[in-house]
């Protein structure tokens, strides 16, 4: 019986997660997901004053593809000997991104979309696979810019292969060529390939084609009471019907029939009024379990939404052991006091059974009596979660991890509660309490790592070698691609022990060159320590991954406990 309730806890989370995918097709839904579990907490604007009070949460969202959140302590009362516990991931994956003017005509016939690669990517699984558009598009309302969320939730584009009897080569190393092979097909120029205006013209013969003149709008507006139908009845094509005036949108035929006319409809706009488009291609395919005990789970951008929501629900679900936010946010069902009982059960039997780091590895406290250690026993330790956007392509964009966003939040964050709770009778300088917090401070770059592959193992290190369901991954590299080091991963592993959660290592094969991630990079703008941790998954970076059912719920135990252990640790 335990068994069983330890299996349906963890996928649970699992099926959790690739809801969330699901639900989230662009970085900008990622973010605005995020929101949504965000329940309780306060929204703060970058152009606005900030109030903070002990025991709220609150959070900062910058360019909608990036978000901080963090809570104050209810003990907190000043911030001398306090630090962050924070926690980072990225919100956007490898893509196709369409191009502003992205509709192109092929032999008057075809219509296709304009992209370019966003990221690096395995190319060859987008091919032949239903796909649709996502992200964001900027409105011009009664003068007002609005930002509005897009997502086409249909079948609507497919890249085909070229057929093997005109490429016989195309299982020998085929290489694609992004101007060519990967502009998806939007569909035809005109129903059939034969528009109204030509069918008029070519097919007078009343046995193609007849005129049909309908009076059945009785009652309605004067433009919609008489509508044109024709009907092509050639056989040897197809028979399509369709009407000169569409009564609802306003939009023509021919409007509807561009991505700016589908985009405008699936929102309910008129497309003259839309002024730009963040869009990106994502397929169709929803996450599922996969093996023969349904213990593997696959999805499109397990790289890093994983990694994403797995740090969100960890710093949710330790704030439900935190004070309460407010009188009014419990009565709405808004307190982050409320234990979830959920996450207590125990669990041992599923853990033991996962490759799991049992050294019994302590950490000599005695010895080390400043920083870190120092200031998770103060009890007064800020969690901060942070979801960046822009990994994929180097971070360096103003909502990147290699911008001063981070920095930002945590500058102001120390100002207004030295402003505010402490009325900064000292004259105190925000930015050198700052520095002290950051002394006091720690990092988890949190971003999904290399399996051992079944088909390649060879491709693994001979002594790192992580596996499904194997446990949250720590990263290591001697470049420091990956920031780790044996202070960092002595105070992951403290924390580890505590959660009852695996470990497992990973380097990159020495003559293999590896990827970056984006804990180095956010070092350089808050010089705090930092590990660099993962799941374990195959096939990073195609549109559909594969990963464990039960590393989900290990990576959020571990951040949980990690955001937990500013009193306890």
């Amino acid at each position: 019986m335990e068994e069983n309730i330890l299996e349906r806890q963890f996928r649970e989370d699992a099926k959790s997660l690739i809801r969330f995918i699901d639900n989230s097709p662009s970085c900008y839904h990622v973010i605005d997901n995020i929101k949504k579990e965000l329940r309780g907490y306060k929204e703060l604007k970058e152009n606005e004053d900030w109030e903070l009070e002990p025991g709220k949460g609150y959070y900062v969202i910058r360019n909608s593809s990036s978000i901080i959140a963090f809570r104050i302590p209810g003990t907190m009362k000043s911030v001398e000997n306090c630090g962050f516990l924070i926690a980072a991931a990225h919100s956007d994956s490898p893509a196709f991104k369409v191009k502003q003017n992205g509709e192109i005509t092929v032999d008057k016939y075809y219509k296709k979309l304009n992209v370019e690669k966003y990221g690096g990517m395995i190319i060859a699984p987008w091919l032949d696979r239903p796909l649709s558009v996502a992200g964001r598009i900027f409105v011009d309302e009664d003068g007002r810019l609005t930002e509005r969320l897009v997502n086409i939730d249909r079948d609507l584009l497919i890249i085909p292969n070229v057929a093997i009897h005109m490429n016989r080569d195309i299982n020998e190393n085929c290489k694609y060529s992004m101007r060519t092979d990967m502009q998806p097909l939007l569909g035809l120029t005109k129903s059939c390939g034969i528009g109204h205006d030509t069918l008029r013209e070519t097919f007078k013969d009343e046995k193609n084609y007849k005129n049909i003149i309908t009076d059945d709008n009785k009652g309605g507006d004067e433009d919609n009471k008489k509508v044109t139908i024709y009907k092509y009845t050639n056989t040897d094509r197809c028979t399509t019907t369709y009407t000169d005036t569409n009564r609802k949108s306003g939009l023509s035929r021919d409007d509807k029939d561009t991505l700016t006319g589908m985009v405008a409809e699936s929102i309910g706009v008129d497309a003259d009024s839309i002024l730009s488009m963040d869009l990106f291609l994502y397929p169709r395919v929803s996450g599922t379990f996969l093996g023969a005990e349904n213990e593997l789970i696959a999805a499109r951008a397990l790289d890093d939404l994983q990694c994403a929501y797995s740090i969100v629900q960890g710093f949710v679900r330790s704030g439900k052991y935190a004070s309460p936010m407010s009188a009014d946010d419990s009565a709405n069902g808004n307190s982050l006091s409320e234990e979830n009982t959920d996450c207590k059960e125990n669990e041992s039997v599923l853990r033991n059974s996962a490759v799991a780091d049992t050294t019994d590895y302590k950490l000599n406290t005695e010895s080390i009596t400043e920083g870190i250690t120092g200031a998770l026993n103060s009890g007064c330790m800020i969690p901060v979660c942070c979801v960046f956007d822009n990994e994929e392509v180097g971070s360096g964009t103003r909502q990147g991890a290699d911008s001063d966003f981070l920095h930002d939040v945590l500058y102001r964050m120390t100002e207004a509660f030295i402003n505010i709770n402490e009325g900064n009778v000292r004259g105190t300088d925000a930015n050198c309490e700052l520095l002290k917090m950051l002394a006091n401070s720690f990092m988890i770059s949190a971003d999904n790592a290399h399996a051992v592959h079944p088909n390649h193992p060879e491709y693994a290190d001979e002594s790192d070698r992580p596996y499904l369901n194997g446990g949250v991954v720590v990263k290591f590299n001697a470049a420091q691609k990956y920031t780790t080091d044996a202070y960092s991963y002595a105070i992951l592993k403290k924390i580890a022990r505590r959660a009852n959660v695996p470990l497992q290592t990973y380097s990159n094969r020495p003559d293999i060159a590896g990827g970056s991630t984006l804990g180095n990079i956010s070092v350089r703008h808050v010089s705090v320590p930092c590990v660099d941790i993962g799941l374990p998954q195959l096939a990073m970076h195609s549109c559909y991954e594969t990963a464990g059912a039960y590393d989900t719920r290990y990576m959020i135990e571990l951040l949980e406990e990690y955001y937990r252990c500013g009193s306890s640790c």
